[in-house]
């Protein structure tokens, strides 16, 4: 929980004041001499146990009464539910149009969420539209609700790539009015996330709205299986596969360098991640690595350029 005008909850301290004055009016009571209570004694301890609660009781109410009428003008916010209705704050959304969410619709499937998204928070929230690879579109910058949604009207798919580092970097020096909500729209793959640590969110969450990315399965990285040894004839090259489907996939991955072909079965989860090596002559140092029975088969290149560790003379 937050307060966007956490100022406001001094004002709770006035909560004792009810007290106070039932504590100063109850010090006033003057005593007045009856002639005999003989005949309302009875009738008095029925109903002086109810009243002394009763007046407890009102006397807790005003002062729960102060302290929500405080409570509520300093605006609390909830930070576990990123679509909570009507939620006041100043939103960033990053959008995945890379070309990897070209596949059945996902592209569509994100704007659409995307505009979902913008709907559910307060009408008196800004918004940042930020693609995740630049397609030379205008309006990144603090705006209203209705320009976020025309914003994502006009965002297109790209052949470009990009990440999110990348494109908090290039957001304009406004100041935002609330506390900052980061959204992640799309299929999140590894490359996305590259250099993201360095990225300073301190003002507020970062969110991570997954769109499914079906049989879409990558090559997030080729590289050395170990980097240290000195290879005399032959070295592992290891290629590192995700699959962002929700089901099992099974097919094939190959590597060429010229006239040199190789291929490997794999096998994931849903998912999950496997690592393919390869066993090559020192002679092959570039070349490119290829996904067979996939969806996205032009997405799923990976072009490779490897020095290997060798002995010096000094």
């Amino acid at each position: 929980m937050i307060f966007l005008q956490p100022w406001f909850l001094l004002g709770t301290i006035f909560a004792v004041l009810p007290v106070l004055i039932h504590l100063w009016y109850k010090r006033r009571l003057k005593r007045i001499p009856f002639s005999t209570l003989q005949f309302v004694r009875q009738t008095e301890a029925r109903r002086f146990g109810w009243l002394r609660l009763r007046e407890l009781l009102i006397l807790a109410l005003r002062c729960l009464a102060i302290v929500f009428l405080f409570i509520g003008l300093a605006k609390p916010q909830s930070k576990r539910g990123l679509l909570g209705m009507g939620r006041l704050a100043s939103v960033c959304l990053i959008v995945d149009n890379s070309y990897s969410m070209s596949y059945a619709g996902n592209f569509e499937e994100m704007k659409n969420v995307a505009r979902q998204v913008v709907d559910r928070y307060s009408s008196k929230s800004e918004f940042c539209v930020v693609p995740l690879c630049d397609d030379r579109s205008d309006g990144t910058f603090w705006m209203t609700r209705t320009s976020a949604q025309e914003i994502l009207r006009n965002v297109r798919l790209t052949h470009e790539g990009g990440n999110i580092a990348a494109a908090l970097a290039h957001l304009p020096d406004i100041e935002p009015r609330y506390s900052v909500d980061y959204v992640y729209i799309g299929d999140g793959q590894s490359h996305n996330f590259q250099g993201f640590s360095a990225v300073s969110a301190e003002q507020g969450n970062f969110y991570w709205v997954e769109i499914p990315a079906n049989d879409n399965v990558v090559i997030s990285d080729v590289f050395l299986r170990d980097p240290v040894a000195i290879p005399l004839h032959e070295y592992v090259l290891r290629a590192k596969i995700m699959n962002f489907s929700d089901h099992t996939w099974a097919g094939k991955v190959s590597l060429s360098s010229g006239e040199y072909y190789l291929e490997e079965n794999c096998e994931m989860g849903a998912g999950a991640h496997a690592d393919v090596d390869f066993d090559l002559s020192t002679e092959v140092l570039t070349g490119r690595v290829d996904i067979f029975e996939d969806s996205l088969l032009d997405d799923n290149v990976y072009y490779f350029a490897k020095s290997l560790p060798r002995n010096l003379n000094v």
